[in-house]
């Protein structure tokens, strides 16, 4: 009989927390709900004119051009930043940013640009 009720309790938290483990994967996923991540170090950045956009190195050996479209949300969640980026000429070379684009655009247009603090392996490389 203790073991039934152990194994029925057992079965209860289950049942309750496990959609608590599921929240967290479901909440980044919509971080950029129907397009695709890409993060990496900003370099080459132009602010203006027809070229306006720039190259994220993931330091794993990809590079990926992105172009500015004609509205971009700009979201800067650094930590400890003098300057919070809030528009388009804010952004700097050597900042880590993930950008939200989609598969289907020619040339990739960054939609979203999520300006964040370096990862601690990138961090250590300076």
């Amino acid at each position: 009989m203790g073991k039934t009720k152990g194994m029925v309790g057992l079965l209860t938290l289950a049942l309750l927390a496990g959609p608590l483990f599921l929240v967290e994967p479901a909440a980044a996923e919509n971080e950029c709900e129907g397009m695709r991540t890409f993060s990496g170090l900003i370099q080459g950045f132009k602010k203006k004119g027809k070229k306006a956009g720039f190259v994220l190195d993931n330091r794993q050996g990809d590079k990926v051009r992105f172009n500015k479209p004609e509205e971009v949300l700009i979201l800067d969640q650094r930590t400890g930043g003098k300057k919070k980026a809030e528009v388009w000429k804010d952004i700097k070379n050597g900042w880590y940013a993930s950008v939200c684009w989609k598969f289907t655009d020619d040339p990739r247009l960054a939609y979203k640009v999520m300006l964040k603090d370096k990862p601690a392996e990138d961090a250590v490389d300076q």
